[in-house]
């Protein structure tokens, strides 16, 4: 068994706002990689996390040095391809929408909230911040990227992609594997 050294929340946290991020994207993205597709399987299975969060993302140190990411918390995990979703999961800053905002008679595909939560992962490892404020709901909110944050094109479009509002257009973890984000893996 794997000893973690921390979370992915500790490593993001170490660096200096001011500096910027303390992950570049190609750094984010090798970290993020095995992640999603172990996420793009679990989905294809009918299976969804339904709790990511930076917490949720143990860092692993490896022989070489390398840090691998290892998924934890694992609690919350359930076969759904839809819910009828009286039980809300997830966490506060990284529900989607549909989650948060829930009406018991809306189904929600829990794997579309899962890549909700990843766009958020990703948005919060390269700025630094929330793309969402936490203490409203994120429908009323706008997405909007911080003036120090200088992501890529493709990085940006991902974003989008992920933290789109409506779960029926919204990038599924599978679909954002195939994005140029992570094909320069």
């Amino acid at each position: 068994m794997d000893v973690a050294d921390g979370t992915l929340f500790d490593l993001i946290s170490t660096g200096n706002k001011a500096d910027g991020p303390s992950l570049s994207e190609g750094q984010l993205r090798r970290l993020l990689l095995p992640v999603a597709k172990g996420l793009a399987h679990a989905h294809r299975l009918g299976y969804a996390h339904r709790d990511l969060k930076l917490d949720n993302l143990l860092l692993v140190r490896q022989p070489s040095g390398e840090i691998e990411l290892r998924l934890a918390d694992l609690e919350f995990t359930a076969f759904c391809s839809y819910d009828t979703g009286f039980d809300i999961m997830g966490s506060a800053g990284y529900m989607a929408p549909e989650v948060e905002g829930f009406v018991p008679s809306r189904l929600v595909d829990y794997r579309k909230a899962d890549a909700w939560s990843f766009g958020v992962l990703i948005y919060a490892c390269l700025t630094g911040n929330f793309p969402f404020n936490p203490d409203y709901p994120a429908y009323h909110q706008r997405l909007v990227f911080p003036a120090h944050a200088s992501l890529s094109a493709e990085t940006r479009d991902l974003l989008r992609r992920l933290l789109d509002k409506d779960p029926n257009t919204r990038m599924t973890i599978v679909q954002a594997l195939r994005h140029p984000f992570f094909r320069h893996a």
